[in-house]
């Protein structure tokens, strides 16, 4: 599938990917973010653990996890941050959403488009994408792809009339479990509110 078309190159934070016939990844430089997989315009990258076809499964399955009166709302959480504030925020016993499924990912630079809009699709009311605070992002600029894509699904709800509310781009560090719960119960006030 690779058309060398060096996208993977470009977006790359650790150098970890030269070109012959194809892209060339080093084991030994990838920190396997996923950045170059959710860019690659052909798909021609996967990131073994987070492929397309299993992420596309935890989507279907977090998504058909049913609560009785409870909107659904999906997080794709970053591994090195948000994931571990939701973990921490479910140990600390915060009020958290009945609805609430956490879809870790191993960078928020992964978190492709599609993944979005399949979450809205398969039946989520709504859609958090938790990445790092600027400036400290373990793969340097993964948060500010995962700012991109958000803005584009913006535009794209929009044009098909979904109100953007029902997405949200947030940063946090792994030890702010009070803030996770604040913006999962924020969000699901709002789409509560929205329903009625």
């Amino acid at each position: 599938k690779c058309t060398i078309c060096l996208t993977c190159y470009r977006c790359c934070p650790h150098g970890a990917i030269t070109w012959d016939d194809k892209a060339i990844i080093s084991s030994i430089a990838c920190q396997g973010c996923g950045i170059c997989a959710s860019e690659c315009p052909m798909d021609a990258i996967q990131l073994v653990g987070f492929t397309d076809t299993e992420m596309s499964d935890r989507i279907k399955e977090a998504a058909a996890v049913e609560v009785a009166d409870a909107p659904k709302i999906l997080a794709f959480c970053c591994q090195n941050s948000a994931y571990e504030a939701g973990l921490a925020a479910k140990a600390f016993n915060y009020e958290l959403p009945a609805g609430l499924e956490l879809i870790e990912v191993p960078c928020a630079g992964k978190i492709d488009i599609h993944y979005i809009l399949n979450a809205l699709v398969e039946g989520a009311d709504g859609v958090l994408v938790l990445a790092c605070h600027h400036g400290n992002c373990k793969s340097e600029f993964g948060n500010t792809y995962a700012k991109w894509r958000i803005n584009d699904a913006y535009q794209k709800l929009e044009r098909v009339g979904i109100n953007k509310d029902r997405l949200e781009f947030a940063t946090l560090a792994s030890n702010m479990a009070g803030d996770f719960a604040r913006i999962v119960i924020d969000m699901e006030k709002r789409i509560g509110q929205k329903k009625d």
